[in-house]
């Protein structure tokens, strides 16, 4: 390589928006392996040499089963690795159906809960499911896009957390339509009747399915539709010949009883060597982020991250109304000869958007009593606001919502 001009250019880049939205690593690598299969799933010639003239390239979230291979590493550019995160996979390749991956990796009480949450789900609702991949109408998918965006802005304002895929929500949104008409992404949603309760869209690359970003209706918490989704999607895997699923970084809590690999992710400086401003800031940087994450694992261990984002939630500010999404409630069982006469009662029809807020409590009863949502009655007190109760074939409750007191019988 040949050195000019004695400025260094610095140059950011994200790996994966390269790898699965781009699908086009070049100028900065010219081929991948993927270590967990011994083969080499990405290879592209690179022309442009001078490219790299006085610069430094820092790329973020390169799993390290990915092996990278830089251009003209023998005329004089670079690179340097520092793991930061990490990741969580399912390596699928050992097993030819769902009850084999599950039997190895879960125990046979965990196993039942596993079914159980299935059946009881299909058992209360109406339930289907659908797998998008290789062909969806703009119309559906901006449709499916949009109750996403809607449970996820609900499930994070229940965490008090910021998500940062909504912050730029509109050019993920762009970035996923053709990639699933070309089978480079999929999206997998469960509905009750006609609506999406359970969304999760995940890019492919090669034999790899990345779970990019899911959310539920989180007046089905009860379901557990979060563990439905998961083995929908390792049992499509399994019998689509995929052989890893990528889980990414964070939310370990939730994520080991799945997986059966770890992994780390990189920050990758590439730099001109023949640059000495460019040779100065890749190892400063390199060697402050270093630093900055051997820190931040000590910080983990010790628990100052928990301590962080419960901070954080105490000044956690949304849009939305936070009484609606988490209802304090009372109830109590409700015999059927108290049930009041039907010129003191509404009925209540659910698909009415003004009573939204009364779904998860509803849901609850549902999932407790083995009740069907097509033979409970929803009645609303006419004298008594926000006094509801649930009539079904065998058990009946009785709510107040925002704490009011039940009246005595």
């Amino acid at each position: 390589m040949n050195a000019s001009k004695p400025s260094n250019k610095i140059e950011h880049q994200h790996f994966f928006e390269l790898f699965l939205a781009k699908r086009d690593l070049a100028p900065y690598y010219v081929s991948v392996r993927n270590l967990f299969s011994e083969k080499i799933i990405y290879h592209k010639s690179i022309g442009n040499e001078n490219y790299f003239n006085n610069k430094t390239i820092i790329i973020k979230d390169i799993p390290d089963y990915l092996e990278v291979e830089i251009p003209y590493e023998q005329e004089g550019l670079k690179i340097k690795k520092v793991s930061t995160y990490q990741g969580y996979s399912i390596d699928l390749k050992a097993y030819n159906n769902l009850n084999d991956y599950l039997s190895e990796n879960f125990g046979k009480a965990s196993r039942s809960k596993l079914r159980r949450y299935q059946n009881r789900l299909e058992n209360c609702f109406n339930i289907s499911y659908k797998m998008h991949y290789g062909e969806i109408s703009e119309a559906e998918f901006t449709f499916i896009f949009s109750e996403l965006k809607g449970m996820l802005e609900k499930r994070f304002t229940q965490k008090k957390e910021e998500n940062y895929e909504l912050q730029n929500w509109e050019k993920y949104q762009k970035s996923i339509f053709p990639l699933i008409n070309d089978k480079k992404a999929s999206i997998f949603i469960i509905y009750s009747d006609n609506k999406p309760i359970d969304i999760s869209v995940n890019l492919i690359f090669d034999k790899i399915v990345y779970s990019s970003i899911s959310s539920y209706d989180i007046n089905y918490a009860a379901f557990s539709i979060g563990s439905i989704d998961m083995v929908k999607l390792i049992e499509w895997c399994i019998n689509n010949k995929f052989e890893t699923v990528d889980l990414l970084k964070g939310y370990y809590y939730y994520k080991q009883k799945w997986i059966n690999k770890i992994y780390e992710y990189q920050i990758h400086f590439i730099y001109d060597a023949t640059s000495f401003p460019s040779v100065c800031y890749a190892n400063y940087k390199a060697m402050s982020t270093k630093y900055f994450y051997t820190l931040f694992r000590l910080f983990k261990k010790w628990k100052f991250d928990e301590f962080y984002h419960n901070q954080k939630r105490k000044f956690y500010k949304s849009d939305l109304n936070e009484n609606e999404i988490d209802q304090q409630t009372i109830s109590r069982p409700i015999p059927s000869g108290e049930i009041p006469p039907s010129n003191e009662l509404n009925e209540i029809a659910l698909d009415d958007y003004k009573y939204n807020y009364i779904k998860k409590v509803l849901y609850d009863f549902l999932y407790m009593s083995h009740e069907s949502i097509n033979t409970v009655k929803i009645l609303e007190r006419k004298k008594t606001p926000n006094t509801f109760i649930f009539a079904g074939k065998t058990n009946n409750i009785e709510v107040v919502l925002n704490g009011r007191t039940l009246n005595s019988k």
